[in-house]
């Protein structure tokens, strides 16, 4: 397989070898990331529940990419496992990592030259994950139900958990405010 990834000067490419993938760019720096496929599922696994903390997945992507800040992180589990899936951007890139959520083995890492202005989230205020989920299973919407996944996501200076919640082909969102904790809308699909 390869993949291509864009920069400021050219296309970077990377070379599979193994589960460690070189990345190679037009002006031939390279570096080393680790890659792993993972076929699509519809397994549902516990959100609340998880052996990588948001804190931890949001160290392992600061570590790799020092000076990005963090616009959104989602917990998902339609890989068939649960993983942290986080966008953020510096002055020149835009990157998108995604995290395996009981390992913390990085399963997907990609940047683009061109980026959007965005919103930053700022972790120091806002509320656990669980919180947020706790908050906006008290809607009589999703009695019953579990969530399958919650992202935090930083629009227009606002932080908001989306949460979401699926009982047989029905799915409801539920938006909690990140640093309020309160319920701030409902989106049914059916």
């Amino acid at each position: 397989l390869s993949a291509l990834l864009l920069a400021a000067c050219g296309e970077d490419t990377k070379k599979e070898e193994g589960k460690a993938t070189v990345v190679e760019n037009s002006t031939g720096a390279s570096s080393e990331q680790t890659l792993q496929n993972t076929p699509e599922t519809s397994t549902k696994l516990d959100t609340l529940n998880t052996t990588v903390s948001l804190k931890d997945a949001v160290s392992v992507f600061q570590s790799t990419h020092p000076e990005a800040q963090i616009h959104s992180v989602e917990l998902d589990s339609k890989f068939g496992n649960l993983q942290y899936d986080i966008t953020g951007s510096d002055y020149s890139y835009e990157y998108e990592m995604r995290i395996d959520a009981n390992s913390k083995e990085i399963l997907e890492d990609r940047s683009e030259a061109e980026r959007e202005i965005e919103s930053f989230l700022d972790f120091t205020t806002s509320i656990d994950p669980a919180d947020a989920i706790q908050n906006a299973s008290t809607n009589s919407q999703v009695t019953g139900m579990s969530p399958t996944s919650w992202k935090l996501e930083a629009e227009h200076g606002t932080q908001n958990y989306s949460i979401k919640y699926e009982k047989n082909l029905s799915e409801i969102e539920v938006y909690i405010n990140a640093s309020t904790g309160e319920l701030t809308g409902l989106e049914l699909d059916d």
